[in-house]
């Protein structure tokens, strides 16, 4: 019984900081999806509404942006350890991803960064297309 015990010990004592990397990876990549799937989302709106769309990047240290409808989304209080690294959108003297009626953007990068350090970035063209790595 005390051998049982003692594997189960070492067993959990390797397994729990690859859960936590795990973990904290799989939050980096989901504000990574969410921010990408709210840029897809404007750019086909703006296309099919025939409109500018906006989504505003908050470069107040919380790590938010806001969509065209007024949505905020704050990265750290939904995606606990995940942080907004950098951006590069810039339109109007605003960090703003603009999406134009011909599906077209103003072009830039968004980078988070995880507990862990790890980065992902969600790149937008100027041609309107969407990549996140």
């Amino acid at each position: 019984m005390i051998t049982v015990i003692g594997i189960i010990a070492i067993v959990t004592a390797i397994a729990i900081p690859n859960l936590y990397s795990f973990s904290a990876g799989m939050r980096l990549r989901s504000a990574t999806r969410d921010l990408y799937s709210n840029m897809q989302k404007a750019r086909i709106n703006a296309i099919r509404q025939s409109t500018t769309m906006t989504i505003n990047i908050m470069t107040d240290g919380k790590g938010s942006y806001i969509l065209n409808n007024g949505t905020i989304v704050n990265i750290a209080s939904a995606y606990p350890g995940v942080a907004l690294a950098g951006q590069t959108f810039l339109y109007k003297n605003q960090a703003a991803a603009v999406f134009f009626s011909d599906g077209t953007s103003n072009g830039g990068t968004v980078t988070f960064k995880g507990a862990t350090g790890q980065q992902a970035t969600v790149t937008v063209l100027a041609s309107g297309k969407i990549t996140s790595s």
